[in-house]
């Protein structure tokens, strides 16, 4: 029986090798990238880091923060999801006896969302990575625990600190209108020459820090709206456009 097992693939086998894992985690920051998928998107690249940090020594500081650097923005570019929304929306009407036809609706929705978690801690547990319940939030805060942070800009920190913690609607695009258009010029790439996988025919773009100002600017407005909605009863399309005039986008 021993030596039958010993014939079976993959019994026994040693653990692939770190350099292995990280090409492997490379690859799926550009998959879960040209899908949109953010959130599997930030994790492939936490796991690509910290493989990256743990066992290549001869990586440079600045590779090492344009990586940290990715793995923030990629996180921040999550979008927030419907459900923690609900869950932090405070309304003072009381609820109906009858159930009505928005509540159908929300145990619906309750039911998919909870099916979608189902499929998407089995997707993580696949991939490899550390939680079951992969999500902004839990990214986030593994970055503080690893200390991340230490290794990004300063810059990239205040972006943060809008994204995450201001509050006021009036003035969050003005201060992180600058703080994008230093992100676009930036043109590091985010993975060293040497160890990359990506072939030549991939887009140069797509492994620089540049490309997140796009979904980043997408959480902005979205960050931009429930401020203003918690702040104001109503307001008016003019008073938007005006807000986000430096972001380059439009209402048409």
């Amino acid at each position: 029986i021993s030596r039958a097992r010993r014939k079976l693939p993959g019994v026994n086998a040693p653990p692939p090798k770190a350099k292995i894992m990280a090409a492997y985690y490379e690859k799926l920051t550009n998959l879960f990238w040209v899908s949109e998928n953010y959130l599997f998107h930030a994790f492939a690249w936490y796991k690509y880091y910290s493989l990256c940090k743990e066992y290549n020594r001869s990586m440079s500081a600045e590779t090492r923060s344009m990586q940290a650097s990715a793995v923030l923005l990629a996180a921040l570019c999550i979008p927030t999801s419907h459900a923690d929304i609900v869950k932090n929306s405070k309304t003072g009407s009381k609820r109906a006896v009858n159930m009505s036809g928005s509540d159908r609706l929300a145990i619906q929705s309750t039911a998919e969302d909870d099916i979608a978690k189902e499929k998407m801690a089995r997707m993580a547990t696949l991939l490899g990575f550390h939680t079951r319940e992969p999500s902004r939030e839990a990214i986030l805060s593994e970055i503080w625990a690893r200390n991340i942070m230490d290794d990004v800009p300063q810059y990239l920190r205040e972006l943060y600190i809008i994204l995450e913690e201001t509050t006021d609607p009036l003035d969050m695009v003005e201060k992180a209108n600058p703080l994008l258009e230093k992100l676009r010029a930036e043109t590091g790439v985010t993975v060293d020459s040497s160890s990359s996988t990506t072939t030549d025919d991939e887009d140069e773009d797509d492994n620089t820090l540049a490309r997140y100002v796009k979904p980043l600017t997408n959480v902005l407005i979205l960050k931009l709206i429930f401020n203003l909605s918690a702040a104001y009863h109503t307001i008016s399309l003019d008073h938007v456009k005006k807000l986000t005039s430096g972001l380059g986008i439009t209402f048409e």
